[in-house]
C-alpha cells in the first residue's frame, strides 16, 4: 500500500500591530498555519515555543518598526525566515541590506504590493512567502 504525501503547512508567526486584534490577523489557508502574535506579547520565550517556520511582520507601523521584531527575534536565537510587509518603496534593496548587515542571521525580505494596506489582504495565504 502506498500513501501521498502532502507538503507540510508552514507555521508563520504573524506580528500584528497593538490596534489590531489578532484574530483580524492572519487566516489559515490551505498553504500555511498561522499564529497570529500581538507586538506586546512578542518575546523571545513565544517566539521559542511557537518554533515559526517564517515570521512576518509590517516594516513599520505606529507601534513598531521591523528592527524592533528582528531583535527580539535574534534574542530568542531564531534564524529563519522575516518578511516584512509594506506599500511599494523607493528603494526596497537598500532597506534589505541594512537589516542583513544588523541581523546576519535574519532571511529578510520585503513583500511590496499596493493594496498591503487593507490587513486582511496583506496577511491572507501569506502573499509574501509566496514571493520569497
Amino acid at each position: 500500500m502506498s500513501f501521498i504525501s502532502t507538503p507540510k503547512k508552514r507555521h508563520v508567526l504573524s506580528v500584528c500591530s497593538r490596534k489590531e486584534t489578532t484574530d483580524r490577523g492572519p487566516q489559515t489557508s490551505t498553504r500555511n498555519q498561522y499564529s497570529p502574535t500581538s507586538i506586546a506579547d512578542l518575546n523571545a520565550a513565544r517566539v521559542n515555543v511557537l518554533a515559526p517556520d517564517a515570521v512576518m511582520a509590517w516594516l513599520f507601523c505606529p507601534d513598531y518598526d521591523i528592527f524592533d521584531v528582528a531583535q527580539i527575534l535574534t534574542d530568542a536565537n531564531y534564524a529563519g525566515q522575516l518578511i516584512a510587509l509594506s506599500e511599494p518603496l523607493p528603494n526596497k534593496a537598500m532597506i534589505c541590506r541594512e537589516v542583513a548587515q544588523r541581523f546576519p542571521l535574519l532571511r529578510f525580505d520585503i513583500c511590496c504590493n499596493n493594496t498591503i494596506g487593507q490587513t486582511a489582504k496583506a496577511y491572507h495565504d501569506t502573499i509574501a512567502l509566496e514571493l520569497a
